[in-house]
């Protein structure tokens, strides 16, 4: 199996190039159509980019993020998503610790690309998706060229692809109140693909879901199962999420992949009725732990299709365990979660003696970007620390039990709360201030709430940490209390003020 990415991509254009490449409402874009525009970004990456490894892409979840993304793919680099619902500082970081030199820039972002990297120590050159009124815009140090300067033929590939050579570097959450790179290379994502796409039978006809941003590794999925297989995507709008039974029924959605909690939601809102959604062949779950109660709901929904839950952290490339949900397995489940199951073909999932997760195999990354201590403490020759506490039952099946540090999983994005912790404790001006897992519901994280000794404004903390953090990570709610409960240690008593707030809870609800 050929583990340069491209590859399976520039096969796939070449034999369905007829075929839908993305479904919309209102459009229809097809193979040829839309490789034609990426091959010309792709040459105006090398015109640009010289031998850098690495090339941002900045952008709305539009075309124009799928065609920069592709095109990065198809220059021989790695890419780097940049979501525009990060704020501005958060960005320059990412562009600081990749140590970027040109952007690719979404349709729109062009003004926030000039706004955000005209002040760096070095020069940023961003490349336009869409042409623009001028050939060249500048402010400071960031410039922007419009990409219809490229050569106009299909470029020749230039440059070898190896499978260790970066096709991502994503940045999550870090427990240092830095962003903390995930290098994931072609291999890795090669050996994803191969057993993933044989397993679910991904291909022509197929019409997949795009629910996550794509700096959320979740949506390498998306992209890259369908375009490597000849199958059409239908990306899903933030407006469509807030109620997307209709347009998954309306686009003939065959192959559903969310967090659990956007299904939970779909729960909630009464959309997940008997037989809701006949087409669907296959409905995949990750990013946070599945509760039993959500799939039954969507395997009564969806009647003719598997149900499925996977798990896997970035550093293991997407998703590496699976465990097929049916009313026959419900007996298998422990504290109403539905089980993390077994690991993929060739690789391996195996709990410590501690009861901690541990992984390894051609999915595994090699270690974290330009960070050599958080490697050492990650990875051994046990494999990949996980950090993540399960059990393993008479059949070999994993269920997940909590973790073993402050990491949460909120709405399938993986964060540090000793990170929200970092900016909380600035933004309101003392120490005593956490951030706490509340409230939760079936072993789902429902938000972020924050506790603050003394008084303040929670708009003007929630608005001073918007502009560092993404909004994910801001505290839905702030508690202010004149003073926080310590433990025996004399340490700030977590476990007494999510007491306090169940109290309170249950004395507003009667």
């Amino acid at each position: 199996m050929t583990t340069a990415v491209i590859d399976k991509l520039l096969a796939a254009a070449d034999r369905y190039a007829d075929h839908p490449f993305l479904l919309t409402r209102k459009e229809s874009i097809t193979y040829a159509e839309a490789w034609a525009v990426i091959h010309k970004l792709a040459a105006a990456v090398e015109s640009v980019a010289g031998d850098a490894p690495l090339v941002g892409v900045l952008a709305q979840r539009d075309v124009s993020a799928y065609y920069g993304t592709l095109a990065v793919i198809a220059a021989g680099r790695g890419y780097v998503s940049m979501t525009a619902k990060n704020p501005a500082e958060r960005l320059r970081k990412i562009v600081q610790r990749a140590e970027l030199k040109t952007v690719i820039v979404g349709d729109g972002m062009e003004d926030v690309f000039l706004d955000v990297f005209h002040n760096f120590s070095w020069s940023v050159t961003g490349i336009a998706v869409t042409p623009q009124d001028t050939s060249r815009q500048t402010k400071g140090q960031a410039t922007l060229v419009d990409m219809t300067a490229a050569p106009q033929d299909k470029p020749q590939r230039v440059r070898s692809v190896q499978g260790d050579d970066i096709l991502y570097l994503l940045f999550t959450s870090g427990s240092t109140g830095e962003p903390k790179g995930v290098p994931v290379s072609n291999g890795n994502v090669s050996a994803y693909l191969d057993f993933v796409c044989h397993q679910y039978g991904y291909g022509l006809g197929d019409k997949v879901s795009q629910t996550f941003d794509l700096s959320f590794d979740l949506s390498v999925h998306d992209m890259l199962c369908t375009w490597t297989t000849g199958a059409a995507l239908v990306p899903f709008t933030d407006g469509d999420l807030l109620s997307p039974a209709r347009l998954l029924r309306d686009m003939g959605v065959t192959c559903w992949f969310s967090v659990p909690s956007q299904a939970a939601l779909m729960a909630r809102m009464r959309l997940l009725k008997p037989g809701a959604f006949p087409d669907l062949r296959v409905s995949l779950f990750c990013g946070e732990a599945l509760p039993v109660r959500t799939a039954e709901d969507w395997s009564a929904a969806a009647p003719n299709g598997i149900v499925e839950n996977l798990y896997g952290p970035t550093e293991a490339t997407i998703a590496i365990t699976r465990y097929a949900w049916t009313k026959e397995s419900a007996h298998a489940a422990r504290r109403g979660l539905v089980p993390i199951g077994v690991a993929f073909d060739g690789q391996c999932a195996c709990p410590s003696a501690e009861g901690e997760l541990m992984l390894s195999g051609s999915q595994v990354f090699k270690g974290y970007w330009n960070d050599p201590e958080t490697t050492a403490q990650k990875l051994s020759d046990a494999g990949y620390h996980t950090g993540d506490l399960v059990e393993c039952d008479d059949n070999g099946v994993l269920h997940f039990v909590g973790r073993m540090d402050s990491q949460i999983k909120l709405r399938g994005h993986r964060i540090e709360l000793s990170e929200v912790e970092s900016v909380l404790r600035n933004v309101a001006g003392t120490d005593m201030a956490v951030a706490l897992a509340w409230p939760t519901a079936d072993g789902e994280v429902l938000g972020i709430t924050a506790v603050v000794a003394g008084a303040g404004s929670t708009g003007d903390i929630q608005e001073c940490m918007r502009q560092h953090v993404p909004p994910y990570m801001v505290p839905a709610r702030i508690v202010f209390m004149d003073v926080l409960p310590r433990n025996t240690s004399g340490k700030i008593d977590r476990k007494d003020i999510l007491n306090r707030l169940a109290r309170a809870e249950r004395e507003k609800a009667a």
